[in-house]
C-alpha cells in the first residue's frame, strides 16, 4: 500500500474523506484463480506470491488494496495450534479436519504442548 493510499484511508476513517473509489482485502482466496494459477504454488512460491500481488495492483491502480500484501492461509492457521490438522489443496486455500462432529465431543479433546516446552 503506498502511503497516498494509507492516507486516504485514514482520512475516511476520520470522516474527512468521502471519495473513495473502492478498497479491498488483497488476500490468496481470489488472486490465484483471477490469475489462473496454482493456489499451491502461490502459496509457496515467493516470487510468483510477488509478482502476482504486483500484477493485481497494476491492473487496478484506482483501488486501494489492503492491508497490502499477506499470505492468508484460510481460517486453518489457528486451529491447527490446537492439534487439528490441516488439509492442503492446488486450487484453493487450505482448511482443517474436523477433530469432532458435535460440540458434545469436546470435553474428550486434550491441550496441546508444543514439543519442548513441558
Amino acid at each position: 500500500m503506498l502511503p497516498e493510499q494509507w492516507n486516504t484511508l485514514e482520512r475516511l476513517v476520520q470522516g474527512k474523506e468521502k471519495n473513495v473509489n473502492a478498497a479491498l482485502i488483497v488476500d490468496s482466496p481470489w488472486i490465484p484463480p483471477f490469475l489462473n494459477i496454482s493456489t499451491a504454488e502461490y502459496l509457496k512460491n515467493p516470487e510468483l506470491h510477488f509478482r502476482s500481488n504486483m500484477e493485481i495492483i497494476r491492473k487496478y491502480p484506482e483501488i486501494i488494496f489492503f492491508p497490502g500484501f499477506w499470505v492468508e492461509m484460510g481460517m486453518a492457521a489457528e486451529p491447527s495450534g490446537y492439534g487439528t490438522p490441516v488439509e492442503y489443496y492446488d486450487n484453493q486455500p487450505p482448511t482443517i479436519k474436523h477433530i469432532i462432529e458435535d460440540i458434545s465431543e469436546v470435553d474428550r479433546l486434550k491441550p496441546q504442548i508444543p514439543p519442548g516446552t513441558d
